[in-house]
């Protein structure tokens, strides 16, 4: 891929660079994903974020984009594609080209959650998360309005998941919230799951970790996450970068 083929703001990395990232790459690629277990190198990095580009000549497709997290808990499944100049339009956007976050839930079993960044170019960039059964929209869901078609619905307040049993969808009994905390020029996502007679589990969504953390009482939990420290997420709303959605002082 010549250097001027790449998107604005995308450029070869030299040779020592690129050996430090496909470290980095092979040490946060999701053990499962293909990726993990073949050669690849790292053709592409992103000057605006901790986005790159990898090929992998061995698989189809044989390009793949990832964020790095730069912890030793990531687990990144990355994402395929053909084109690497297209590859590359998906990759995290800066704080200032955001306009807006949205999270959309399956409507039928609230089991599923997709979280989408909406650009002030009007271009929607959406994640699909594995959460707790892992539904996920077809993969043509890519922008709100196919994912509305699909039967998705924004997440409005906190989820009450349902499963099947003898035919019909029940209650699961789970309350399901998420809660958003800003930092500089960016924002945690956190998915916190209640259920009766068992402790509340927290998992870290954006930037993701692979850990589920619990908490026995709540006092335990206000000790982890505050309210003035985080609050709970009502989509849509601003994620973070000073604008609005997030608690005063």
């Amino acid at each position: 891929m010549e250097s001027q083929s790449l998107p604005d703001g995308w450029t070869k990395p030299p040779l020592g660079r690129q050996s430090d990232l496909a470290a980095q790459v092979r040490a946060e690629t999701d053990p499962d994903h293909p990726l993990a277990r073949t050669e690849f190198q790292v053709i592409a990095a992103c000057e605006r974020s901790d986005d790159v580009i990898v090929e992998a000549p061995a698989l189809s497709p044989r390009y793949y984009l990832l964020h790095l997290q730069w912890t030793k808990d990531a687990r990144v499944m990355p994402l395929a594609g053909d084109d690497p100049a297209v590859l590359a339009l998906d990759c995290e956007p800066d704080a200032d080209d955001v306009d807006d976050v949205t999270l959309w839930t399956d409507s039928a079993t609230e089991t599923g959650a997709v979280f989408v960044q909406h650009l002030l170019s009007g271009r929607e960039i959406v994640d699909v998360f594995e959460w707790p059964t892992g539904a996920k929209p077809r993969p043509d869901a890519v922008d709100t309005k196919k994912l509305a078609e699909l039967g998705w619905v924004q997440v409005t307040g906190d989820l009450h998941p349902r499963a099947w049993r003898d035919g019909a969808l029940v209650l699961t009994g789970q309350s399901v919230a998420y809660y958003v905390r800003p930092i500089k020029d960016d924002f945690f996502l956190f998915c916190v799951v209640d259920a009766p007679g068992e402790a509340r589990r927290l998992t870290q969504l954006v930037p993701y970790v692979d850990r589920i953390m619990t908490f026995d009482s709540e006092a335990e939990f206000e000790a982890f996450l505050p309210s003035h420290y985080a609050c709970r997420f009502n989509s849509p709303m601003s994620p973070g970068y000073g604008r609005s959605g997030f608690p005063s002082g």
